[in-house]
């Protein structure tokens, strides 16, 4: 028998909830009631046997109401002051919210380009498993006071996304201020929550809205883009009303909260790490025939040069690129190793000619299947 979603949310062990600003603030700033509150809930579920990953925003919002005016930064700078201050009153606030109950945190700031590199993502995984070996809630901000749009996640949806590949949750857990994801309809008083969400496809993403909040970084958008992750690195989604702020206890006692999207398969760790980080920065494309897209999708093989059309964009050796079929559909992604200017001169061929065509040949394969995720959603 099908596990149901019950079992599926009260099985789960390892929970990452991700906090958005509105739900930590009031009208006059960061709100320590519902920040007692959530801490509350959390210290419920770890008391049930859960091990619990808080990720939160909130940083810029209340750094903005100290030096701002309350005012939205509008420049660079000007956040990245406003997350200096405001990440030392956040993360004092959620110290007391928590110490009260007995738990202790520790605080974990990341970016981008530091889990771009594989070895610092398995330090970070390393030390979060660490805290939760030892009765600590690790709370995992953005590092917003060094990061440039170049370098940054996005929002803190997706960050948190990846935070749950890199700790191997069962459960992602983001809270907003609607119930979940709405099915609109042409009649603009008429809507319908989506319970569970098996597959994120077109008509899925033309449900989606923009932003609510001044301080939000993103909308339902940007949480499809993050449950897109987790499913498919085969952790289940939650994106539920954060205005409870008992929800996280319903979720993790099993009640069906919000909408719940269903995982689409296990991923490896090093394969997460894939999807989750390198996948965020794609140099390029290599468009590949009828022939090696079945042995990629369907037979788990390496890409050959053999197999490969066209390359697009410009990469090195150890970039991340998207593998597309002759429809130009992406097929999958991966880390490639040849440059997209030996790979043109490679392409079409047998592995055994690269070393006549380059002068050496590393390696037999494009792509090795180790280094690549197919696209199964």
């Amino acid at each position: 028998m099908a596990d149901t979603i019950t079992d599926i949310l009260s099985r789960a062990a390892t929970i990452v909830i991700k906090l958005g600003t509105a739900q930590l603030t009031d009208e006059r700033g960061l709100s320590e009631d519902r920040i007692r509150a959530f801490a509350a809930s959390m210290v419920s579920a770890m008391r049930r046997g859960k091990r619990i990953i808080l990720v939160t925003s909130g940083a810029v919002a209340a750094g903005s109401a100290v030096i701002f005016d309350g005012k939205k930064p509008d420049t660079i700078p000007k956040k990245q002051a406003a997350a200096s201050v405001g990440q030392i009153t956040l993360m004092h606030r959620y110290f007391e919210a928590f110490a009260a109950l007995g738990v202790r945190i520790g605080q974990i700031l990341l970016s981008e380009y530091v889990l771009r590199d594989r070895v610092s993502y398995l330090n970070a995984r390393n030390t979060i498993h660490e805290l939760l070996n030892n009765g600590i809630i690790p709370v995992i901000n953005e590092n917003d006071t060094i990061a440039t749009e170049e370098l940054k996640f996005g929002d803190n949806d997706y960050l948190g996304a990846v935070v749950a590949c890199l700790a191997e949750a069962d459960i992602y857990v983001i809270l907003t201020d609607t119930d979940g994801l709405y099915r609109n309809y042409d009649d603009a008083q008429k809507r319908e929550l989506i319970g569970v969400v098996e597959r994120i496809d077109a008509a899925i993403k033309k449900e989606v809205s923009g932003k609510t909040s001044k301080f939000s970084t993103g909308g339902m958008a940007s949480k499809m883009r993050a449950m897109e992750l987790t499913m498919h690195s085969g952790i289940t989604g939650v994106i539920a009303n954060g205005a409870d702020t008992n929800v996280l206890g319903r979720i993790a006692s099993g009640e069906h909260v919000g909408t719940v999207f269903l995982p689409g398969g296990a991923a490896s760790q090093r394969k997460r790490w894939i999807l989750g980080n390198v996948n965020l920065k794609t140099k390029g494309t290599i468009t590949v025939d009828a022939g090696a897209a079945k042995a990629l999708v369907e037979n788990d093989k390496s890409l050959l040069p053999g197999g490969i059309v066209s390359v697009s964009g410009k990469f090195s050796l150890g970039d991340a690129v998207n593998v597309a079929d002759a429809s130009k559909r992406v097929i999958a992604r991966g880390i490639v190793n040849y440059s997209s200017a030996e790979i043109q001169k490679i392409k079409g061929k047998r592995s055994g000619d690269i070393r006549e065509v380059l002068g050496e040949a590393p390696y037999e394969e494009v792509i090795h299947r180790d280094n690549l995720v197919v696209d199964q959603l």
